[in-house]
């Protein structure tokens, strides 16, 4: 009903909201462990000159690109679809933590496929068992 229109004109435009989209990021650079904390993805992708899709892509997989780390600030927010992996060294009874399957996979120069079929069947390699956290 278009007469209803006129009644906007009451309601009190003195309300601040905040943009749900609008994550604060923390970007770390590698190189020199600088922090800076951007209001938005938008204004971040600005500056980098990155593309948007690229940019969520390396905060879900936790993936550094260039010298650049990116996380939101609210870590609830941070979904991170990078898997961590234990290798257990058989010979001398220890263990490191890999915070990707590409690490390893790159590591032992494998595939992530062949990586997923020695994980699942327990398979060992250079004396080395792996599994996932």
């Amino acid at each position: 009903n278009v007469s209803n229109v006129s009644n906007v004109s009451n309601v009190s435009c003195n309300n601040h909201y905040e943009i749900h989209n609008s994550k604060k990021i923390k970007e770390t650079n590698t190189e020199t462990n600088e922090i800076i904390i951007y209001k938005s993805m938008k204004e971040l992708y600005d500056k980098r000159g990155i593309c948007r899709d690229t940019l969520r892509k390396c905060i879900k997989n936790n993936r550094t690109c260039d010298k650049y780390k990116w996380e939101y600030l609210n870590h609830t927010q941070n979904k991170n679809n990078s898997k961590k992996v234990k290798e257990i060294d058989l010979n001398n009874n220890t263990f490191t933590i890999y915070d990707s399957m590409k690490q390893i996979y790159t590591k032992l120069n494998i595939t992530l496929e062949k990586l997923r079929y020695v994980i699942k069947n327990k398979e060992i390699i250079n004396n080395c068992q792996y599994e996932f956290i």
